[in-house]
């Protein structure tokens, strides 16, 4: 087979194609599209013909539907993820008003939000949290997460709300031993994210530990 002369005379070969000026480009000269056509129109090798019909004869893998997804915050060094339903809004950090004659472990105070005061609940203190800083080339900023605690409104603060994660229930893996015993008992799960591994609240639990704090 001769060489196309878009490889040699061409713009691929050496622009001497008398009819280059005029046509600006080989992929307007008729020549062109006619070597497309003339490919297109080839035999086709047997073993390319067999090669194909085993790709379509294999049954594809069960795909697993990413169908639940998780609001994904950081507390000291720990990712952790609630039910997106539970969150009634994300805000900005706020001073907690200490209550008079209060000192419950956790408790923080009031803090106002979406024009309401609501009570502030340490998670870092609740879950025996240590300190931890964001990934590296982020810019981490605190939020306080509004949740709603069976009907009663929560202001948590977190150091980082890194956003939605959606993952397929399959993958969701079982909470190791080493998770320390003031978290391990809130959650009923690990999603994995890449390199991180999110703790998944059991937001049943969570919000009855939550509520206990107020008593």
């Amino acid at each position: 087979m001769s060489t196309p002369c878009w490889q040699t005379v061409g713009v691929r070969g050496d622009h001497s194609c008398p009819e280059l000026p005029q046509y600006g480009h080989c992929q307007y000269c008729p020549r062109f599209a006619e070597g497309a056509r003339a490919s297109l129109r080839r035999p086709v090798d047997g073993a390319y013909l067999a090669a194909a019909a085993a790709e379509a004869a294999t049954a594809l893998a069960p795909t697993e539907h990413a169908s639940a997804s998780l609001l994904v915050f950081r507390v000291g060094p720990e990712w952790l993820g609630l039910d997106p339903l539970r969150v009634r809004a994300v805000l900005p950090t706020a001073t907690p008003q200490r209550l008079p004659h209060r000192r419950t472990r956790g408790l923080l105070g009031v803090v106002h939000g979406d024009g309401l005061l609501h009570p502030a609940v340490s998670l870092a203190e609740l879950l025996g949290s240590g300190s931890g800083s964001a990934r590296p080339g982020r810019h981490a900023f605190a939020r306080l997460l509004l949740v709603d605690a069976d009907g009663l409104d929560l202001a948590l603060p977190v150091d980082e709300v890194d956003g939605l994660l959606r993952y397929a229930p399959a993958r969701v893996q079982p909470v190791p031993a080493t998770v320390g015993h003031g978290l391990a008992p809130l959650l009923d799960g690990l999603v994995a994210d890449g390199a991180r591994h999110i703790g998944r609240f059991d937001s049943a639990a969570l919000m009855r530990q939550l509520r206990e704090l107020l008593r």
